[in-house]
């Protein structure tokens, strides 16, 4: 797999742990070693969707990518603009989590704030 294809998140981990080594990313993120190493390769036996937030947070500058925990993927501000805009879903449960969750994630109470400035 090249690194094209990588999810955004390694690639942003990849590159950290070139230029300043995995230790130093590791302690960076909060993590160990080992489970940063383990993720940046893809061979991670967990969930990734924490170590890909934290990514993230860290490291994603100003191009204001975030880990998106309704759509459970790596999403931009307006993606997360037109989710959050989607009426209450009624017919599945499943939806409704997901609005819910939405509903109360602090990048959409974050983006709201700035559409009002």
């Amino acid at each position: 797999m090249n690194s094209r294809s990588l999810p955004l998140w390694r690639q942003i981990l990849n590159d950290m742990c070139k230029k300043r080594g995995t230790r130093t990313v590791a302690a960076e993120l909060g993590y160990g070693r080992s489970s940063v190493c383990l993720a940046k390769n893809g061979k991670y036996p967990g969930g990734t969707s924490k170590i890909e937030a934290r990514v993230l947070e860290v490291y994603s500058g100003d191009d204001g990518v975030f880990f998106c925990p309704a759509m459970d993927k790596t999403v931009l501000p307006d993606e997360c603009r037109e989710f959050a805009a989607r009426p209450m879903p009624t017919s599945s449960p499943f939806a409704m989590r997901k609005w819910r969750k939405c509903q109360e994630c602090h990048h959409r109470k974050s983006l709201k704030g700035e559409n009002n400035a």
